[in-house]
């Protein structure tokens, strides 16, 4: 089941706490037990959005190194793509988490690259701004080293967010409670800065990277939006926004499929 991935593995790096590393840490032999039964070789593991004052940089690296030495005693070995957000705390941009991949230095430590937290990043950015990180960004990752891609789209964000929102929350930063709640599929919305920013996106790290694997399209269900009938319309929207995403790609001159 090589389309499947194992995860996310949440508040794992850069802890202060290293008793409490210890203890995350010694759930990882259960993870990658279920992992390898579920039969697939990535797991997924999100950059840390714990407050600032639980981590530190001199942690990152060595913990993430760690990660993968351990995923890789498995036999096949594990993969590790490491998934930054744009609400964590340290590593909320794609060249940070580009810059540990390489300095990690593991065959099995990749990215996984998700378009919602790589444009969100650049809500207060110029529309130069974006065009040259999209350049940056494909000629500087190395394909091979990316190892899942997640795409959505998202309604405009509400920044900041006031108490009496509906998505607001007091744990969690405008950013996150933007993720949680406004993520839709590909072309859902009327065509405005977000979305095009992030189909866009998704077009530009298939076409000018030159991905090739597994693309896992995303949205927020929310607490009040739960039923039966979730799981069905999930698909069913999620179907509609692959084959107008597959359009996109063949107006391009990207034919794959």
């Amino acid at each position: 089941m090589e389309h499947l991935a194992f995860g996310p593995i949440p508040y794992f790096e850069g802890l202060q706490n290293r008793f409490l590393f210890g203890r995350i840490s010694a759930q990882l032999i259960t993870r990658f037990a279920i992992a390898k039964e579920l039969g697939t070789n990535i797991i997924i593991v999100t950059a840390n959005h714990r407050p600032a004052s639980k981590l530190s940089t001199e942690f990152i690296r060595n913990d993430l190194a760690f990660l993968a030495d351990f995923a890789f005693r498995y036999k096949p070995p594990l993969f590790v793509a490491y998934s930054f957000t744009c609400y964590s705390t340290i590593v909320n941009k794609w060249w940070k988490a580009w810059e540990l991949v390489e300095s990690v230095d593991r065959f099995n430590f990749g990215l996984c690259l998700n378009v919602f937290h790589i444009a969100s990043s650049w809500t207060y950015e110029t529309e130069l701004d974006q065009v040259n990180c999209i350049e940056r960004l494909t000629s500087t990752v190395q394909r091979s080293k990316v190892f899942r891609m997640q795409v959505s789209s998202a309604v405009p964000p509400v920044l900041p967010l006031s108490a009496d929102h509906p998505w607001y929350h007091p744990r969690e930063t405008a950013f996150e409670s933007w993720s949680r709640n406004g993520k839709i599929f590909l072309f859902e919305t009327t065509p405005s800065y977000t979305s095009n920013a992030m189909e866009e996106l998704a077009q530009s790290i298939i076409v000018g990277l030159g991905y090739i694997g597994c693309v896992t399209l995303e949205t927020s269900t929310t607490t009040d939006d739960m039923g039966e009938d979730v799981p069905a319309d999930r698909a069913k929207r999620g179907k509609i926004a692959w084959k107008k995403f597959q359009l996109m790609l063949h107006e391009a001159n990207y034919a794959p499929f």
